[in-house]
Parts: C-alpha cells; structure tokens; sequence
C-alpha cells in the first residue's frame, strides 16, 4: 500500500491531480491543438470524461445534430461521431453528463417548449431519447449537475404556472421525468436563481408565498434523488424559507447563486432598497446574514442590480459537470468562483472571452468563445465568420 503522499499524488509519486479550474487557480495554460466542426448553431459542448467531450448545435425549427469526441494525450481531438442529426428539432441549451449519458436541455418549436433529452453514447454512436416536454420556462430557473455519486438531475420552472418539471437519468441508463409545485417565484425580474450543485439542485429568492407587500422572506428549494421506490432512487423537492422583516431585508429584487466545491450552494442578492442578504444552504436548512438599510436611498441602479451585474450571467442557471467544473447557461462557459468562502464576495465570472488562438486561416465572429474543461484539457470553441463552422482550441492547463 502507498504513502499518503503517493495515493494523494504528492512528492511521494503518483499523478498530479486535475485542477478544477472553476475553483482552482490556473498557473498557465498551454496550447495544444484545433479542429474545425461543422455544425455552429446555439453550439454547446458538454464533457463526459477526463478525455471525451459531447457538442450540440440547431435550432428550435431545424435539426439538432450531437458529435462525440477524444482529446488524445497529446491535446490532439479525434472526431469520433461527426454531428450527425439526432432525429428531432431544437436548440441545445445545456448539459451534464457521464462518460455513458447525456442529460440535455433544449428548446423546440415556435412557443420554445422546454425538452429534457438522455443522449446515450455506445461507444460508437450517440442516440436520443426524450425524458420530458414541458411549458418554456425562464433561463435563470433552468439548471442541472452531475452529481458526486454519478446520478445526471436537472429541472425547469415553467412560466406558465406554478410548477417544477424535473429530470434525471441514474447510473445504469434509466431515466424518470417528474413535476412538481414550486416553492420559489418564477417570474422575469430575476427574483429566483437556480444552481447545480454537489448534491442537487438549489434554487434561491422570493417564495412563491411571499407575494404580498407585507410578506418579506428568503426561500430555498432543492430537488435531489432523495427517495426510494423498489431499487431506484427517484427525484424528491425540499423547500423551506426564512422570515425577514421590512427594517432587514425587503422581497428579492435581484439574486445569484453558485455551488459551493463540495455540497450545498450559496447566494448573493439585494432586495429595491440595496440592502443584501447573502448565505448558503444544504439539504438541512439555510443560513442567511442580512445587511444593514443603506445610510442613504440608493443612486444609481447598478447598486439595486449589483447581482445582476456583478455575478456570472444570473439571468441564467448553472450547471455541475461531472469534474465538480461549473458552466453557465449563456453560453455553456466555464464560472470562475473567486472565493468559495462568505468572508468576502466570491464574485463568478464566466469564462467566455477567453478566445480562441487558431483559427486555421478563418476570421473569428466575434472576440466570445464557448470553454469547458476536459480532464487536465480546455477546449476553447469560437464560430467561424461566414462559415458557418466552429474551430476548436485545446489548452492543456496546470
């Protein structure tokens, strides 16, 4: 048996661990490769493993196309599914996956309804399988993760009512599609924030209660694999809240959330007067500390929307990819997360303007790119100006 040093990789022996560049610092990143897709319409990628990686591209009216790839050990890409039609229409929104599934949201047709999708991936093909279709709902109430024990789980609120349509996929392929009445708002200004966590999926803000004026309070929910029927685990929602008062904290005006590394998740929000609450969660209860009334009414709008402009994308979700790595619903970019801890703002911002270097003689679309993590690899995707192709770009990183 090996020292502690050479099981943890340390100078004992052993491999060096894989950063996980959503919390890690990264010490440089070095070039290794691209290659050119042909496939760019709402392009997301999702990895699978520490040395595969899924890309999704199409539109609610058109045909989606999935592609499945290997980054080799020498940062090189072999292409071994070229995107190829997955047999229904939509736009690819997000993901999480195993190295065997896909958990994916997508939208489809012309009310954009809301589709979660098990993408299979047989070692020589991918195949689709729809979970469930519900009410388009809200981008920042869609989220999903690939949990610790290697359940896929992802849920939406839908805006056309005062329910949770959730999703999951187990280890061994099957799959369960369930709803569920909210406890959050869902509603356009920002008053809900949903995250992938560890552990499940968190959503932060104003409870669906609380309407009224005279209702103050900060609500939590979770939906996780937290029951049991016969052998499977299947998806159960917790939900509770914390009461606040008028001279504390007001009703959510804006909100961010992101997981914390190992389970459980935090936020940050403002309520109209530019007083903030801000604390985490788990599956026991919340905990939640709330500022001081402003010495003086708020003068500038970007102090009520601090979240919104401070935070990575809070009018979208995140998602948990299978390396504990967090993408935002934008644009499917690594969150950087500054500072897990609540002594001082972890502010997470998206990983999106990384750019891409090679370009393979091509002129790039614009300075935005699409970046995930792969084992110790980013792949750093950019469009491709009138070809319609993406290039990507692989960065080993340390």
């Amino acid at each position: 048996m090996g020292t502690l040093t050479s099981f943890f990789g340390g100078s004992g022996g052993g491999a060096a661990a894989i950063p996980n560049v959503s919390y890690d610092p990264i010490r440089k990143a070095t070039y290794k490769s691209y290659l050119t897709i042909s496939q760019y319409q709402n392009f997301t990628m999702v990895p699978m493993s520490d040395t595969t990686f899924a890309t999704f591209a199409g539109s609610n009216a058109g045909t989606m196309y999935g592609g499945h790839y290997t980054i080799n050990d020498d940062g090189s890409i072999t292409e071994n599914q070229a995107p190829t039609s997955l047999g229904v229409n939509g736009a690819p929104f997000a993901g999480c996956a195993t190295a065997d599934h896909v958990l994916l949201y997508r939208t489809s047709g012309g009310s954009a309804d809301g589709c979660f999708d098990k993408v299979a991936w047989n070692g020589s093909a991918l195949s689709l399988t729809n979970i469930l279709i519900g009410a388009g709902p809200y981008n920042f109430q869609v989220a999903g993760a690939a949990l610790f024990n290697g359940y896929l789980i992802a849920m939406f609120a839908e805006q056309a009512g005062a329910g949770i349509q959730a999703a999951m996929i187990r280890p061994d392929g099957t799959t369960q599609g369930t709803g569920f009445n909210t406890a959050m708002k869902y509603g356009t200004l920002r008053e809900v924030h949903y995250t992938g966590a560890a552990d499940g999926i968190y959503g932060f803000g104003r409870p669906s209660a609380g309407q009224s004026s005279s209702y103050y309070a900060i609500g939590y929910q979770i939906v996780l694999p937290g029951a049991t029927s016969g052998n499977d685990w299947v998806i159960q929602s917790l939900y509770d809240h914390l009461m606040t008062n008028s001279n504390t904290f007001g009703q959510m005006s804006g909100i961010a959330s992101w997981p914390s590394r190992t389970a459980g998740a935090h936020f940050f929000g403002v309520d109209g007067n530019s007083r903030w609450g801000r604390g985490m969660a788990g599956r026991e209860g919340l905990s939640v500390e709330f500022s001081q009334s402003p010495a003086a009414s708020p003068t500038t709008n970007g102090e009520i929307r601090f979240p919104a402009d401070a935070m990575t994308h809070d009018n979208y979700g995140n998602w948990r990819q299978y390396n504990g790595t967090i993408t935002d619903g934008k644009d499917n970019s690594l969150v950087l997360i500054s500072n897990e801890g609540m002594g001082s703002f972890p502010i997470p911002s998206a990983f999106d303007f990384v750019g891409v270097r090679e370009f393979d003689g091509k002129t790039p679309s614009s300075a935005n790119s699409k970046t995930v993590q792969v084992g110790k690899y980013l792949v750093a995707a950019g469009e491709s100006s009138g070809t319609n192709e993406m290039v990507l770009n692989t960065y080993e990183v340390e």
